[in-house]
């Protein structure tokens, strides 16, 4: 019986010191890397499931010594230390083996979570060096991502660093495991939790400028937006000034002298408000000069700013050109009235005259002439015939105080008419050299026919400006509504390049027909537009064919306006060529996408049908 124990023993003591032992000193590495802790974790497993199964080769050594210590033999004692020794040492190996599969464990997990927290922090660097440019939208999804995966890096470091705390506690706590190499293990460990929180701390130092950047960015947009709403208030502003001082499509000049002065009191109090409007623009334009070293404005700036300077340019050029006109108008009004006050005063002179013998009949004529031409004049003849009944000459000086007087006149006349000054020369020079009726008659009939042709001068004259001034009024008119004609233009070409930009970012059929549905309504727009176009084309023919002057302007304006509108024309027409062969080819997608649907849930079917397959038979049906 001693022998059986013996055999059994010796076999049992055999595996433990030849299998168990040596294996633990062969594999105490636990590794530096996952796979080399995943082959430490599984070896170890391994020999657990190996010692449980020669658990009852344990129990039935244990079994025999029992039993031959129950004999008394000489030998009993010596069964009994051999049978504590084994128990012990299969006591001590399975602790140390399941102290190591658990620590194995942990280290194989702490291996598991750097890596996720490695692939989350690559993620999120991937993400840092990435900035929206797709809008505000763009910018809040892009943002909620980032928090999102900063989430994720800070909760994958915490468990990371929870369990490599935990290893580095239970490596103090190995105790009976000589030969484990723990050292490896351990520096690998400290090596990475410094390392990666060395990693955490500094992409929380660029996300921390990522935010700062984005917030930078936000600002400037706020600021860039803010900036377009003031010049466009600013444009606004002039525009209203504008309307204010020319409330009509012309300058107001009045109708006499009290008005166009009366005018110029009003201009002269507004023009402070006119200098305002130069600082106000030129700090535009410093401001958008600023703002674009700030961030990227595109196109937005140079269009802002050409219009608010066209708006000011045109509103500084109209209130210089009503500055002079005012002046000219109040020049000519001044003539008007000096023309009056002489035309009264020689026509009183004229009268004297008619003392002399038959002029009568002179004044006779003269009355009938200025009759013809003036009603005001009509007023002060028949004024200047009762004067004349009540002071009629009675002798030669009389007559002679007449003429000096009438000399007199000679210094106002020229001064308001410098073109007539040989005309009153000669009227001067024929009233002292002629004393008799027939000579004075003939030399006031010549002055008052001379004032009479400058009068109808004047007329054609002002008929000429005024015609002029009519075409200056609708050339304005014209040309206001080409500018009306390009900004509306202007927003034809936006929208069809949005349709152009929603077009390329379309994905579905269904946004297609949206963009289709849009874009037939955006045909009638530019068909309305079209005829708008052609009416006003037909405006600055018909201008061409009267002779208006100065068309060179309207027609630029016009040409500009034609080239722009045959270039939308162009790019219109290509979309609308483009639009219908995009909704096919997504209506094909989507038929192409179902039937990949169909064919992957076949595929998938049949793979799993491929699973349940046990014999050949089922194989060839299938």
């Amino acid at each position: 019986m001693f022998l059986v124990f013996q055999e059994r023993h010796a076999h049992l003591f055999t595996w433990l010191t030849g299998v168990v032992d040596t294996f633990l000193a062969m594999h105490a590495d636990m590794g530096t890397i996952l796979p080399a802790a995943l082959e430490f974790l599984s070896n170890h497993e391994r020999l657990e499931k190996d010692m449980k199964d020669r658990e009852p080769q344990v129990d039935i050594v244990l079994q025999a010594a029992e039993e031959f210590m129950k004999t008394g033999a000489v030998e009993a004692h010596e069964c009994d230390v051999k049978t504590r020794d084994i128990q012990a040492h299969w006591g001590r190996v399975g602790r140390v083996v399941r102290k190591r599969i658990g620590l194995g464990a942990i280290y194989v997990a702490f291996h598991k979570l750097a890596r996720r927290l490695a692939n989350e922090m690559d993620d999120l660097d991937e993400l840092l060096k990435r900035t929206p440019t797709d809008g505000t939208k763009g910018l809040e999804i892009a943002i909620h991502r980032h928090d999102d995966q900063w989430k994720e890096v800070q909760e994958a470091f915490t468990v990371m660093e929870r369990k490599g705390r935990e290893f580095l506690s239970e490596v103090k706590l190995v105790r009976d495991d000589p030969q484990l190499d723990t050292e490896r293990a351990v520096l690998c460990v400290e090596t990475l939790l410094e390392h990666f929180g060395e990693r955490k701390r500094t992409i929380q130092d660029q996300r921390t400028g990522w935010q700062q950047k984005l917030q930078a960015e936000e600002e400037f947009k706020q600021d860039w937006l803010r900036f377009m709403q003031e010049v466009k208030k600013t444009i606004e502003w002039i525009m209203s000034l504008e309307r204010e001082i020319f409330p009509t499509s012309g300058a107001e000049l009045g109708t006499n002298l009290e008005d166009a002065v009366d005018l110029q009191d009003k201009l002269r109090k507004f023009m402070p408000t006119a200098e305002k409007t130069s600082e106000v623009v030129e700090g535009h334009v410093k401001t958008a000069e600023m703002l674009a070293a700030r961030g990227e404005t595109g196109p937005q700036k140079e269009s802002l700013i050409m219009d608010l300077l066209r708006v000011h340019q045109r509103f500084q050029a109209r209130l210089a050109e009503y500055i002079l006109l005012l002046e000219m108008a109040i020049a000519f009004f001044d003539n008007i009235n000096k023309t009056d006050w002489l035309l009264r005063k020689n026509m009183k002179e004229y009268q004297r005259l008619s003392r002399l013998p038959d002029m009568a009949a002179a004044n006779h004529a003269i009355e009938e002439h200025s009759l013809s031409q003036n009603s005001r004049l009509n007023m002060l003849i028949d004024k200047a015939d009762k004067d004349f009944k009540q002071t009629s000459p009675q002798d030669a000086k009389q007559v002679e105080d007449f003429l000096r007087q009438h000399e007199a006149v000679k210094k106002d006349v020229s001064k308001v008419f410098d073109h007539t000054t040989d005309s009153g020369e000669k009227i001067v020079l024929r009233v002292r050299e002629n004393e008799g009726v027939d000579a004075a008659r003939v030399t006031v009939e010549q002055a008052l026919t001379m004032l009479d042709m400058r009068r109808i001068q004047w007329l054609k004259e002002w008929e000429e400006h005024r015609r002029r001034l009519e075409q200056g009024i609708k050339m304005c008119q014209l040309l206001k509504d080409i500018e009306k004609l390009r900004e509306q233009l202007s927003e034809l070409a936006d929208q069809l390049l949005e349709f152009q930009t929603q077009l390329k970012e379309a994905k579905t059929s269904h946004t297609i027909s949206i963009i289709v549905q849009k874009f037939d309504d955006f045909t009638s727009q530019v068909t309305a537009f079209r005829y708008r176009f052609e009416g006003l084309s037909g405006q600055v023919d018909e201008a061409l064919k009267e002779g208006w002057d100065n068309l060179a302007p309207l027609l630029s304006q016009r040409k500009d306006l034609r080239d722009r509108w045959h270039r939308f024309l162009q790019d219109f027409d290509a979309f609308g060529t483009r639009l219908p062969l995009a909704q096919q080819l997504f209506t094909n997608m989507q038929e192409i996408e179902a039937w990949l649907v169909e064919t992957t849930k076949m595929l998938f079917e049949l793979e799993q049908q491929a699973r349940a397959v046990k014999t050949k038979e089922e194989a060839k049906a299938l």
